[in-house]
């Protein structure tokens, strides 16, 4: 038995890296896991290894920072399994890599977007299901919501600075 069975877990940018690995820990300790990325193929493939490895797992591709996808995700976890236990904000990207004044601003904005707009949503939808689970003893909604943060964030990151900014 593992410490997490019967919890139902979502993972965002869980279609590959840390994501992935994340998402196959998760359900070699027995959770449920929802797969979320952007690429549905790498989306399949997390969900692939973790039914491989005997764990249970489905697979729901989008962009976390577009209106509409958080709320699907969570609901094709409450759909299947009926609730929603543990959020781990994971997706994130780079961003371009350009020297400060030499960047593109769409680019630069759409690394704000994912990684700081896509957890919003993602734990705005994710905690709005877990608040309908049995609360415990002292009254708290019963969940947990794990943001992956970086290094990045609190020093030098050379050319990444939409993604330091983000993290």
């Amino acid at each position: 038995m593992g410490q997490l069975d019967g919890k139902v877990a979502i993972v965002t940018g869980g279609g590959g890296g840390i994501g992935r690995a994340v998402a196959q820990a998760l359900a070699r300790e027995g959770a449920k896991v929802v797969v979320n990325g952007r690429t549905a193929s790498n989306v399949e493939e997390t969900v692939k290894l973790i039914k491989s490895a005997k764990g249970e797992a489905i697979g729901v591709a989008g962009d976390v920072s577009e209106q509409g996808v958080a709320e699907r995700i969570v609901k094709a976890a409450v759909d299947r399994w009926g609730a929603v236990d543990v959020l781990v904000n994971n997706a994130a990207i780079g961003g371009p890599v350009a020297p400060l004044g030499k960047e593109d601003v769409a680019e630069w904005w759409k690394t704000q977007q994912i990684n700081i707009l896509g957890p919003f949503l993602m734990t705005r939808a994710a905690v709005a299901a877990m608040r309908k689970r049995p609360h415990s003893a002292g009254g708290a909604p019963r969940g947990k919501v794990i943001d992956v943060s970086s290094g990045a964030g609190r020093g030098w990151a050379g050319d990444l600075l939409p993604y330091r900014v983000s993290k």
